[in-house]
């Protein structure tokens, strides 16, 4: 008799063979997740038979709450500082959002497969992650043709590779969780203990610490999940819209009334990093523009115009020296202020953050009613999501957008019981 040979689903295989190289090229290069979300989206729609299903599939609340918030940040573009970069951020969105809606419609023919590909990719980039902490970050450095002269080394300027590598060390964050509950689930016990354990102790290698808080939160809230995932759902939801609706009123609350040095000497007294203190005197500054337009915002992506944003501030750390050495020297608006909330509220105004809150909690809301095996490690990723939005990413980030969705399309197809 000859055997049967397994057949394989072209669709699938290009779809795992992106799900594959997410880890290990978003640890290198993050900002070519865009590129990976839409080759998985081309994939999927040309691949195999196109059918009405594939549409269908689509998450429904997440598109209107997008399309809603893409609507109302196109409004806002005739009342912006600065209308034509409020326009040019539209189109390139809504193209970025329906390509990753679109993805997560996939449903692979073979989950096992699917599964195979997402932990093969992960465990190999932990591999040269491990790799990298072991030489001086050798193929970072040999990839940029960087030499030992020019790499940053805490007091003289120059690249800073362990800060291009921590964007890496945010997406395995994210799927480290997808990863163990595979692994938890088919009783490979010690597997996924080794890789958070290793994960963790990268991420405290690299500083990179928003990472060590999400995997922390994202343990506690996978553990109450596993008792009560309803509960847990739910209280995330009612916290999301709270931290949503309240979090410029209770960031002005205590620092409105504090000068920048009186902030500089507040962090230091509890040994807060120094990336600390630029983000207190950011999110003091848009707090107070917040104030000034609190309905309507300043319009969408208006951030890198906000009046005064550009200008620099300095703080000298009178103890050092009777001359008061200079210690910070920065923006008081860098870009985006590194908190998704005060980020809503500057631009979209009060309007804009209660679309998201509205949308944002009846979808995390939802989630406590569905009895899935993906549920508590996708709650787990979600607040992975949430630290990372709200203590370090722009909120239009096209490469921070397409993490988010490869990530929830991996918890999905991998975990997600099949449809009849």
């Amino acid at each position: 008799m000859i055997p049967q040979t397994r057949k394989i689903n072209l669709a699938d295989a290009v779809f795992g063979g992106v799900i594959f190289l997410l880890a290990p090229i978003g640890l290198f290069a993050p900002k070519a997740t865009v590129l990976l979300l839409i080759v998985a989206a081309l994939n999927w729609f040309i691949g195999g038979e196109f059918s009405g299903s594939k549409l269908s599939s689509i998450p429904r609340l997440p598109f209107a709450g997008l399309a809603v918030l893409l609507v109302w940040s196109l409004l806002s573009s005739f009342w912006s500082v600065d209308m034509m970069l409020s326009l040019k951020l539209i189109a390139p969105l809504a193209a970025l959002l329906a390509i990753g809606l679109f993805a997560m419609s996939f449903q692979p023919q073979d989950q096992i497969q699917f599964q195979n590909f997402l932990m093969a990719g992960f465990i190999l980039a932990i591999a040269l992650l491990i790799f990298e902490a072991s030489t001086g970050n050798w193929l970072t450095r040999t990839g940029r043709s960087l030499q030992w002269v020019e790499i940053y080394d805490g007091y003289s300027s120059g690249y800073n590779v362990d800060a291009i590598l921590k964007n890496g060390v945010v997406i395995l964050t994210l799927l480290i969780w997808p990863t163990v509950g595979i692994l938890w689930r088919r009783k490979m016990l010690l597997i996924p203990i080794s890789l958070l354990i290793a994960l963790l102790l990268l991420a405290v290698n690299y500083n990179a610490k928003t990472s060590i808080l999400a995997i922390f939160t994202g343990i506690i809230s996978i553990t109450a999940a596993h008792f009560s995932n309803r509960f847990t759902a739910r209280i995330l939801a009612i916290a999301f819209v709270i931290g949503m609706m309240a979090t410029p009123f209770l960031t002005g609350l205590f620092l409105t009334s504090s000068d920048n040095q009186k902030i500089l000497r507040y962090a230091k007294s509890i040994n807060l990093p120094s990336s600390a203190v630029n983000r207190l005197i950011t999110w003091k500054f848009v707090v107070k523009n917040i104030g000034e337009k609190p309905v309507l915002g300043w319009g969408g992506n208006s951030s890198k115009s906000i009046p005064g944003g550009n200008d620099k501030y300095i703080l000298r750390d009178m103890s050092t020296d009777g001359k008061g050495a200079i210690v910070f020297k920065d923006f008081y608006l860098p870009l985006h202020p590194h908190n998704s909330p005060l980020q809503i509220w500057l631009e979209l105004g009060g309007v804009g953050a209660i679309i998201v809150a509205l949308f944002g909690g009846i979808l995390l809301w939802r989630i406590g009613g569905n009895t899935g095996p993906e549920n508590p490690w996708l709650i787990g990723t979600t607040v992975a999501i949430l630290m990372f939005s709200l203590l370090s990413f722009g909120v239009w980030q096209n490469w921070w957008i397409a993490a988010q969705f490869l990530t929830l399309i991996s918890i999905f197809a991998a975990m997600k019981e099949p449809r009849n």
